[in-house]
């Protein structure tokens, strides 16, 4: 789903969320709202638990940009098994270090061809559509460029 609001993003949400309930049984108690009450971390996505021929599964209903933000975005997994403690400066230096390593033409900024390179030294495939999803979570400020602030972030 991709929508251009927030409000627009939940209304699909929930529209979605009913015509799951009219594919499978859906089980009690066992849904959760984080589009109407969003986690601290700012993770927004319906979960419900279904049954197809007496067996459960779990739903989860987001938008594009939803998704963007729960894969690479503060609420990412990765950010959330990390824990809320501050890093440490030997941290910040290396993560300094990758950035500048990312940082092929010494400019201060990653763009998506410098991505979407990095990516490729580690063994990851990701189309320049991809990357540039990915930068667009990174750049926090909204300034439309990734500097070391945003990918420290």
């Amino acid at each position: 789903l991709d929508a251009q609001t927030p409000e627009r993003a939940a209304e699909l949400c929930f529209a979605v969320r009913e015509i799951a309930a009219t594919l499978w049984e859906v089980v009690p108690g066992r849904d959760k709202d984080y589009v109407g009450s969003p986690k601290a971390n700012g993770y927004r996505s319906l979960h419900l638990v279904a049954k197809r021929e007496g067996l459960p599964f779990e739903v989860q209903i987001r938008t594009e940009e939803m998704h963007r933000q729960a894969e690479y975005g503060a609420c990412g997994h990765w950010q959330y098994k990390a824990g809320p403690n501050m890093p440490s400066q030997a941290a910040e230096s290396a993560g300094a270090e990758l950035f500048a390593g990312m940082d092929v033409n010494g400019d201060g900024r990653i763009c998506d061809h410098e991505l979407q390179l990095a990516l490729q030294r580690a063994g990851v495939e990701a189309s320049l559509k991809e990357v540039r999803a990915m930068l667009e979570v990174f750049d926090s400020d909204e300034d439309g460029e990734v500097n070391f602030k945003d990918f420290w972030k």
